[in-house]
């Protein structure tokens, strides 16, 4: 599935959040889950958002990126996390 120059910017913003920090990615998973095209593609995702403690939850987001079968999202989470790791 090939996204729009706007889902890909919403999907680098979601990317940051969902790995910077948990509590915010929280607040946000309803909302991926009601979304028609990122429920889909994140799909493996979502659930570790939730079901994850504190000193997992990177560890489970790395694990779940690894299983995203969009390319384009797949690219944009890991070099999002990629650059969580360097800072």
């Amino acid at each position: 599935m090939a996204l729009s120059i706007d889902e890909k910017q919403l999907l680098r913003s979601v990317a940051d959040i969902i790995i910077k920090n948990q509590d915010n990615a929280k607040h946000l998973a309803p909302l991926l889950e009601s979304h028609p095209i990122f429920s889909i593609i994140l799909e493996p995702i979502i659930p570790c958002i939730s079901n994850s403690n504190s000193n997992d939850y990177l560890l489970n987001v790395r694990a779940a990126i690894s299983l995203i079968e969009d390319i384009e999202a797949k690219a944009i989470f890991e070099s999002s996390y990629n650059s969580k790791c360097m800072n």
